[in-house]
């Protein structure tokens, strides 16, 4: 997979940084990082259940140390693999959460109060009207 596509970020809210990097938006930098950090929590649980299937040797004493140090280890490669492309859930994340974004932003201007805002109405094919789950 390549790397993160932040396709529904226009080059216009996108600004340069002395370093060369780019800083989005508040939201849009904000639900980049919800999603990363989701993705992070996920594989951590991924790496638990696997360690939690591969049958102990004995090998190697099992220590509250070493028990501790496997899941510092796991932490930290969770959140090191989320921070490139991971999975691509926080990829697939972020752009749901953009979608829904501009779909709020739009009920919103439309004068739709916020718990509203889930329902849209919609016009059938023949001129009747009904609710949709927005």
């Amino acid at each position: 997979m390549a790397g993160f596509s932040l396709t529904a970020i226009s080059a216009a809210t996108v600004k340069p940084t002395p370093f060369g990097k780019t800083t989005l938006p508040k939201e849009q930098q904000e639900a980049l990082d919800a999603a990363r950090s989701f993705e992070s929590l996920f594989i951590n649980n991924l790496f638990k259940a696997m360690r939690a299937s591969v049958p102990k040797s004995g090998f190697l004493p099992e220590t509250f140390a070493s028990n501790t140090y496997e899941q510092l280890f796991d932490e930290h490669l969770s959140t090191e693999l989320s921070k490139g492309t991971g999975l691509g859930l926080s990829e697939m994340l972020y752009r749901e959460f953009m979608r829904r974004e501009s779909r709020a932003a739009d009920t919103s201007s439309a004068g739709l109060r916020p718990f509203e805002r889930s329902l849209v109405v919609s016009r059938v094919a023949d001129g009747s009207v009904g609710w949709r789950d927005g």
